[in-house]
């Protein structure tokens, strides 16, 4: 054989090698990143009553890069009554006032997940309905539920409101009473320290000025 072809073999076999290892370094020397991490966006969300938002979650991998996950993300809520979030699309709905707290999920790790709260409020509050109007507790004994509605729109604020308990002379004595949610029954009222009497149960909401009122009569 010439030392021409050999040169010339040589030199395709050069080629060879080279167009390999650049192949090879384009799509990893090793192994693909791997997840290891999920981050969602924003952090601490606020919406309106009947708002929409698309939610976005940010995968963190093995060699520190970071991309949108676009897809294979499992979405839900902590509380689906206040917001709603669809499985597969991240879009949260703000249905009633409270919070939640949001996750989205992609991977088998157990750090493949990440969350967010999101808090629902709501604006332009022009009245408060509290019911039932009066109701009856004993002391040590039994409890008063109320719910409260606010309009426009209807919206449920027993959860989302501030309640208070005064007396005839409009002295706060919501430290004489035990408050407690009760999800189905409202907010309730049980007479722990407070006398026998009869009270005005009160709540506001934030940002508005607006009341409403019960009346709440104690028994020994």
């Amino acid at each position: 054989m010439s030392s021409t072809k050999q040169r010339i073999r040589l030199m395709g076999a050069v080629a060879a090698l080279a167009t390999l290892a650049l192949a090879i370094s384009c799509r990893g020397f090793f192994v693909n990143p791997t997840l290891t991490g999920v981050s969602v966006g924003p952090q601490n969300l606020t919406l309106n009553v009947n708002q929409v938002w698309q939610m976005g979650a940010t995968g963190t991998y093995s060699d520190g890069s970071q991309k949108t996950l676009t897809s294979g993300v499992a979405w839900s809520s902590s509380d689906g009554n206040t917001v709603s979030v669809g499985q597969t699309s991240g879009i949260v709905t703000g249905l009633q006032t409270g919070s939640a707290t949001i996750t989205a999920s992609s991977g088998s790790c157990s750090a493949c997940s990440g969350s967010t709260s999101v808090s629902v409020v709501l604006t332009n509050v022009t009245g408060i309905v509290v019911s039932p109007s009066s109701s009856t507790a004993k002391i040590n004994s039994t409890t008063a539920y109320y719910t409260a509605i606010a309009s426009p729109g209807s919206v449920d604020i027993t959860q989302g409101g501030t309640w208070t308990v005064l007396d005839s002379t409009n002295t706060n004595q919501t430290a004489n009473f035990t408050l407690s949610f009760v999800s189905g029954q409202g907010e309730g009222f049980s007479p722990t320290t407070a006398t026998a009497g009869t009270y005005t149960v009160n709540i506001s909401y934030p940002g508005t000025a607006i009341t409403g009122k019960a009346t709440l009569t104690v028994t020994n």
